[in-house]
């Protein structure tokens, strides 16, 4: 999911966390989560909610096309 990669990159810099340190939160590597955020792999479902909880937004907001997104 495009939007996925876009929106966990928004929201982990936005909070101000390296790759690193989300990483730590959620227990996976830093490599899996520039993966992620370069459209190269996607979570499980399961590691998405983690993710989502890490950043304090919903599921969707990390899965759904953001409203001020052009196209």
């Amino acid at each position: 999911n495009y939007w996925f990669s876009v929106n966990l990159k928004r929201y982990r810099e936005e909070r101000g966390l390296s790759q690193r340190q989300l990483a730590k939160m959620i227990n996976t590597s830093q490599p899996i989560i520039s993966a992620w955020e370069n459209n190269m792999k996607y979570p499980l479902i399961d590691k998405a909610y983690d993710v989502a909880k890490a950043l304090d937004i919903s599921i969707s907001q990390l899965l759904d096309c953001p409203e001020e997104a052009t196209y």
